[in-house]
Parts: structure tokens; C-alpha cells; sequence
């Protein structure tokens, strides 16, 4: 406490000179803040604010910020840019710190009678330790629309878990208008549980202008990608609709909460719910390793394959899921075709995920009906007749599409599995030809 005490004296004397700036104050220009539409904590934070501006010619001002400035903990921070890697950075100046204390003194206006010397010191050191930490910790939190589960909470490594979000983390939520998509005609439409993702990470506090810049916007980039990586691991476990508007993150030491938006097609659209069941944890532990495996990040075609499966069900229209999947298909399955694509889809798909002649035959059907539908809503045509299942039925275009999407869900697995072992899928020649 030897430093809070050799700044102490300082802060309590300009506290002193910031009172009596504030019994000059008429009590007019408070009520005027106040009836024009400013709540009372915030009249009195502005009222804060015009008494710490007009106080800065002061000598008390300049004696306190001489004594902040020989603060050792704060030395190398003060009058540059500081902040939790991956959060928002800001400028540390020794007014910014003293501005920050008396607001922690004065929260409400009968505050300004007096605060005692151990509300004082703590106040000092409180805002000195925050601001002196090496590392801070960092929340990010996303909201899943459509996860049913009883396996709450799931824990998928020291850092990360699936859980069901806490009252204070659906009210962060609703602040950020991550519910936002959700609206329908003017009302809010409840999600089906509050289920999330939350992880937990230590970032350190860099200070002054980014050293390696690139180092550090991958740094930053690594939350977002690894709940991108969890979500598309529960999608490709089982099917169901679920739904991820996007990420929040927020530090106490920080004081801040960003937002990021992963798409502005993140509506709960009722479709079937993604039921995990406990029979299903080993497979999602499996893909989610399987995803973040160096050799995937590196497989252009398994990637296109990804993020169009990614794509479709994040639509909410049938016939741009189609071409999404399909896409998907050809990228997976057909990485070097030329020409012929339609057949060389059916076969690939057949000879790679069935299993024995009669659902080989199955697969070539549907995946050349699949194409031919492609083509046609791809060139604004709507043949319903078309329209079939994998069992080869007459169906609809949302029954055509769930099908399809079961067939590149598995074709994804597998190519997931043989990139990550370090082999590859088989192309149909080979599939053709082989004894």
C-alpha cells in the first residue's frame, strides 16, 4: 500500500476542490439535466464530468497527476495504448485514471459527502491493480438457437464448454441484440432453450502500437473460429436447426463487451430441433478434432465443402440450401472433374457412401436427380415434378433437401477423417476400377 498512500493525500485534496466546484453549481442547471429526458445517474455522471473539465486548472489536478504519473506500477501504461489482446484498446492517460477514480467515489450524488480514508485507498488501488495486471480475462459467449440437450453442461476442453447461459449472460445477450434476428412482425420470438457456448480464455495486455499485427489479428481471430468449429461439428453430428446469431465478448478488466455478428440469417425458423443425445458426444468429440486438425485448414476443396455446407443451413430458403449443398458436393467429391459432372457426382457419391450394391444404385439415382435439379433452380425454374427422396419417392423440395444434406453431412465426415489422417477420398475412377 506504500504507493496507494503516496497518492492518496493528493486525490483527497482535489476531491476536496472538486466539492467545492459542486456547491457552486446551482441546482438549476441539475434539474434542467434531468427534465430533459437524462436519468438522475446520468445527470450526475455529466454533472462528474463538467466539475473534473473545470477543475483541471486546479493545483490539486496537477499535484494528483504528478503523483499518478510517479506511480511505478503505471509507469510504462500511462499516455499509451493499452488493452486486453482481442478486446477493444484504449488510451491510458493519467486523467483518464483519475477521472475513472472519482467516479468510483461519487457514483451517486450523497456520495459527495465524504468517503473515508479505507474507501479511498481501496478506490486507489483498486483502479492501479486493474489497470497494472499483465493478463486479463476475456468471456466470449454464443447463444445456440434449436440445441435441445439434457447434457448441459458439456464440458469439450479446460477452456470451452456447451452450457445453459446464466440470467446475467441472456441479459449481455438481449443488450447486444443478438436476439435481434429473431424478430417477427414486431414481436420477439422466443428461442427454444437458452443454451450457448462459452469460452474462457487469459489474453495478455499489450501495450503501444501492435508489434506484429498480423500475429495478433489471427490472436484475435482464434475465439470466433474455434465456436465457428464447435457449431459446425454439432451440425455435422446429427440433423436439426441450430442457430448461432453471433458472439459476445466481455472482460471486467476490460470494462468493455463487443459484439460480432456472424450473419443476418440467424432466425429460428421452427424446423426440427438439433437433439444431442449422450450417444452422440464421442462423435462430436471426434469431428470437432478432426476439424481443427492442420492438414483440414489446408484442404482447399474440403474447406469450399465446409463452408457451403455452413452456408445452407444457415438459409432459410429451401432452393438456396440445394444449391449450397450441391456445390458442397462437387467440391468434396469431385475436387478436379471436368465435364461430365453429373455423372461423376452420382458415382462418386455411390460408390464412396453406399454400402452395398442396392444403396450404391439408391445414391446414383438421387444424386443425378439432385443435379438436374441443381441446374434448374440455379436458372430460376421450379419443376416440382423433379422433386424425389433418396429412396427414390416423389417428394418435396424440403424433403430432397434433408436428404441431401444427410448425404453431404456423411460425405464431410468422411473426407474430415481421411484429411486428418493424412490420405484423401478415393475419385470415381479409382472407386470404378478397383478389385
Amino acid at each position: 500500500m506504500m504507493t496507494t498512500d503516496a497518492i492518496l493525500p493528493f486525490l483527497q485534496k482535489f476531491l476536496v476542490t472538486l466539492k467545492s466546484r459542486e456547491d457552486e453549481t446551482s441546482a438549476l442547471q441539475r434539474k434542467d439535466k434531468v427534465s430533459g429526458g437524462v436519468s438522475e445517474t446520468d445527470a450526475w455522471r455529466l454533472t462528474v464530468e463538467e466539475l473534473f473539465e473545470a477543475a483541471t486548472d486546479a493545483p490539486e489536478y496537477e499535484a494528483a497527476i504528478d503523483a499518478l504519473k510517479a506511480e511505478p506500477r503505471l509507469r510504462d501504461r500511462l499516455n499509451e495504448v493499452v488493452g486486453i489482446s482481442g478486446m477493444a484498446r484504449s488510451f491510458w492517460s493519467p486523467p483518464s485514471v483519475l477521472r475513472a477514480m472519482v467516479h468510483r467515489l461519487w457514483p451517486y450524488r450523497n456520495a459527495i459527502r465524504g468517503a473515508s480514508d479505507m474507501q479511498m485507498a481501496d478506490v486507489v488501488e483498486t483502479e492501479i491493480a486493474k489497470r497494472a495486471t499483465t493478463y486479463g480475462f476475456v468471456e466470449y459467449i454464443a447463444p445456440i438457437f434449436g440445441l435441445s440437450t439434457d447434457l448441459l453442461p458439456l464440458e469439450l476442453s479446460e477452456e470451452v464448454a456447451l452450457v445453459t447461459l446464466t440470467n446475467v449472460e441472456i441479459e449481455v445477450i438481449n443488450r447486444s441484440h443478438l436476439q435481434g434476428p429473431m424478430i417477427i412482425a414486431g414481436e420477439f420470438v422466443p428461442p427454444r432453450g437458452w443454451c450457448g457456448i462459452r469460452l474462457s480464455l487469459r489474453r495478455p495486455v499489450l501495450i503501444g502500437e501492435l508489434s506484429r499485427p498480423i500475429e495478433e489479428l489471427a490472436a484475435s481471430e482464434a475465439p470466433y473460429n474455434t465456436i465457428s468449429n464447435i457449431i459446425l461439428a454439432l451440425r455435422l453430428t446429427r440433423q436439426g436447426d441450430l442457430v448461432c446469431p453471433g458472439v459476445v465478448a466481455r472482460s471486467n478488466q476490460a470494462g468493455v463487451t463487443q459484439t460480432r455478428y456472424f450473419h443476418d440469417t440467424g432466425r429460428i425458423r421452427y424446423f426440427p430441433a438439433h437433439y444431442l443425445k449422450n450417444d452422440d458426444i464421442h462423435d462430436l468429440r471426434t469431428v470437432l478434432d478432426n476439424i481443427g486438425h492442420p492438414t483440414v485448414a489446408k484442404n482447399k476443396a474440403l474447406q469450399i465443402a465446409i463452408r457451403r455446407f455452413t452456408y445452407a443451413l444457415d438459409r432459410e430458403r429451401l432452393d438456396d440450401r440445394i444449391l449450397d449443398l450441391a456445390i458442397a458436393g462437387e467440391a468434396i467429391l469431385q475436387p478436379y472433374a471436368r465435364g461430365e459432372t453429373a455423372l461423376r457426382l452420382a458415382l462418386a457419391t455411390a460408390g464412396l457412401l453406399g454400402s452395398s450394391m442396392a444403396e450404391r444404385y439408391k445414391m446414383y439415382k438421387f444424386m443425378k436427380a439432385v443435379y438436374r435439379v441443381r441446374g434448374e433452380l440455379a436458372h430460376g425454374n421450379d419443376d416440382e415434378s423433379g422433386y424425389v427422396t433418396l429412396d427414390g419417392d416423389n417428394g418435396s423440395l424440403d424433403e430432397m433437401s434433408a436428404d441431401l444434406e444427410n448425404v453431404i453431412r456423411k460425405a464431410i465426415r468422411l473426407a474430415l477423417v481421411a484429411t486428418a489422417s493424412g490420405t484423401r477420398l478415393e475419385n470415381w475412377e479409382e472407386i470404378l476400377f478397383r478389385q
